[in-house]
């Protein structure tokens, strides 16, 4: 599901732009006769481009932080229970 959204997303964060600077430039040659759709309309898709690489790497850098923090309870879980492998940190239960 969260693939599905964040693709939605990009999607949007792509074609908002676009479409906005197509009709802006639709708009200023009808009322002023200047031919700024095509400058606009790439101006329109580097802007989307820009938004949806900023999103999917804000995206994959939490995902990022989120597994290094995942690996770190882990680390920790694993020395808590068993040491830290040097034989300093080893539990003092019976048996051991």
């Amino acid at each position: 599901m969260g693939n599905l959204i964040l693709i939605t997303q990009l999607g949007f964060h792509v074609v908002t732009p676009t479409l906005l600077c197509v009709l802006a430039g639709i708009g200023l040659e009808r009322r002023f006769g200047l031919h700024l759709t095509l400058p606009l309309l790439l101006l329109g898709i580097l802007s989307g481009g820009l938004n949806a690489y900023r999103l999917a790497k804000r995206t994959i850098d939490r995902e990022r932080e989120q597994e290094e923090k995942e690996k770190q309870a882990r680390e920790e879980e694993w020395k808590r229970l068993y040491g830290t492998g040097d034989g300093k940190g080893r539990n003092k239960r019976k048996g051991w």
